[in-house]
């Protein structure tokens, strides 16, 4: 049987390209449902025209960046699908420049006959198989952050910050952050060897059985939650590790997704025609990201 999928999309820019993934996806599902989180903040979406492609709902969010915000934005989601009694076997989580590189269809068929609870990138944080510089996990999530106001990672702020960044070389009890604007001081953490860290990519497959739990962990656990709302980027990682630390879900490390952070970039490259071969023969459900001012020609071809 096909399965009843929810895919919740987090936006914030291009309304258009946003509508055009949409619209594949609700044109695509069978008996699916498409959340849109978009953030006020951001530039409008078509509201109206979106909500006529099918059972598509815009959910407006608070934007953020680096912060816990889109695991609160992702809850929400959750909780209206609760609210609103819609029943579904999976959730998708796409960003709004995700575009699919199947036929919607046959996403859903491979999930129906999928033998695994999600479809997770997953390592620990902390050990030999990290996929991220030791420096970087340290500095992310061993300290506490509070943010310097919403300008501070932008304009003369920043500068000043990247000049008092020097602090760190000197000293491992403070750190400054330019990019999100913020300043961290060491903290002890929740965790432990029953409970490590793990991380990924915050864009994952559930079951809703997984789904179900991460939520239930961010209702009953507030230390632990608070501990998370003081990191940076906690959405890479609070995914991986409440599941893991459940011990019960079977998880395919393999997230379904292309992206290519090649060069040791800190965000995936801008996809285009040029990658068409590779996006092919990937075998992933989803990649990112894609801009159509950049090239618009990769997803006319992926459409076709």
């Amino acid at each position: 049987m096909t399965p009843t999928v929810c895919y919740q999309v987090h936006s914030h820019r291009a309304p258009g390209q946003v509508e055009r993934l949409v619209r594949r996806l609700a044109e695509g599902t069978r008996g699916g449902v498409v959340l849109v989180s978009h953030d006020v903040g951001g530039d409008p979406l078509p509201v109206h025209r979106l909500e006529q492609l099918g059972d598509v709902h815009v959910l407006p969010a608070a934007g953020g960046y680096g912060d816990f915000g889109h695991v609160d934005r992702w809850v929400d989601a959750v909780r209206w699908l609760t609210a609103h009694g819609v029943s579904y076997d999976w959730m998708v989580t796409l960003s709004g420049q995700d575009y699919p590189l199947l036929p919607i269809p046959e996403i859903e068929r491979q999930l129906a006959s999928a033998g695994v609870d999600g479809f997770v990138e997953s390592f620990p944080v902390f050990g030999a198989e990290s996929h991220w510089p030791m420096r970087r996990a340290r500095s992310r999530y061993l300290y506490r952050y509070r943010r310097l106001g919403a300008y501070a990672g932008r304009g003369p702020v920043r500068a000043a910050l990247r000049a008092a960044r020097a602090v760190d070389l000197v000293q491992p009890l403070v750190r400054v952050n330019p990019t999100y604007g913020t300043v961290g001081t060491r903290t002890r953490t929740p965790l432990g060897p029953a409970f490590p860290l793990y991380g990924g990519s915050f864009w994952v497959t559930l079951r809703r059985r997984c789904v179900e739990h991460v939520v239930s962990c961010y209702e009953t656990q507030p230390a632990l939650v608070a501990y998370f709302r003081g990191t940076l980027a906690p959405e890479e990682v609070y995914f991986q590790t409440v599941l893991r630390a459940a011990g019960t879900f079977t998880l395919d490390p393999d997230p379904k997704r292309y992206f290519d952070f090649s060069g040791d970039r800190a965000r995936p490259r801008l996809l285009g025609m040029g990658d068409l071969p590779a996006l092919r023969a990937s075998g992933a459900h989803f990649a990112r990201k894609f801009d159509e001012s950049h090239d618009s020609d990769v997803l006319d071809a992926l459409d076709a």
